[in-house]
């Protein structure tokens, strides 16, 4: 399942930094779905950033039986005082909602924008690099792909980071000075056909045992 392929990618990145991980979410990965499979966070090695869904119902922590007390028949409370669903919470305590004052309205302005970072993200690998128009049905053929797809958006970013000038936007809109994610593609595709492109990728008959893209397809295998 999709939750248990994320699962298995955050305990990969947690093993391999050995830091806490900070996840991340839309309200469909927001659930116990992911959160279970991922030990309930393992003592702080994972932590949860989503949005809930607004008829998720909330309730209080399971009280504690304390040690001495006999225990009631039946099996212990799993939930405590039910709460709410999420819609009600936050009609309840909208009124006693704070915003950071010692942020500066440039820095909120810029949190508050980059929270849509995250969307576009979604379209750039799905879309844009082809994340979702997979072929493929084997679990490790699935989580190949997507790694693939991954490495290439990330490659994308860098190649515009090292850009000596902004590509100009393709597809000119009101308001939006920056370029695009297609526009860097763009730019990659036409270096690409330039001849020295051929000491990057050498041709066929070419020996390819210093290839730069022998190197990355082996770092994502």
């Amino acid at each position: 399942t999709k939750m248990h392929q994320a699962a298995t990618m955050l305990m990969a990145v947690y093993n391999h930094f050995q830091q806490s991980v900070l996840i991340v979410t839309d309200s469909w990965f927001g659930n116990d779905g992911l959160w279970s499979r991922l030990d309930r966070g393992q003592n702080g090695a994972f932590h949860l950033l989503s949005r809930l869904r607004t008829n998720i119902t909330l309730y209080d922590l399971a009280p504690v039986i304390k040690e001495g007390t006999k225990n009631k028949r039946g099996r212990p409370r799993k939930y405590g005082k039910r709460l709410g669903s999420a819609d009600e919470c936050a009609t309840a305590y909208r009124k006693k909602a704070q915003t950071d004052l010692s942020l500066s309205v440039e820095q909120m302005i810029e949190f508050y924008g980059a929270r849509w970072k995250i969307e576009a993200g979604f379209k750039e690998i799905k879309q844009e690099i082809g994340s979702a128009r997979s072929q493929t049905r084997n679990a490790d053929a699935v989580n190949n792909h997507l790694n693939f797809c991954m490495m290439a958006t990330t490659l994308t970013w860098v190649y515009a980071d090292r850009l000596q000038t902004e590509p100009d936007r393709r597809h000119k809109i009101r308001g939006r000075a920056s370029f695009a994610f297609s526009d860097v593609r763009r730019i990659i595709a036409e270096a690409a056909l330039d001849s020295n492109f051929q000491s990057i990728c050498p041709r066929p008959t070419q020996t390819a045992q210093n290839s730069f893209i022998k190197t990355l397809l082996r770092m994502v295998a």
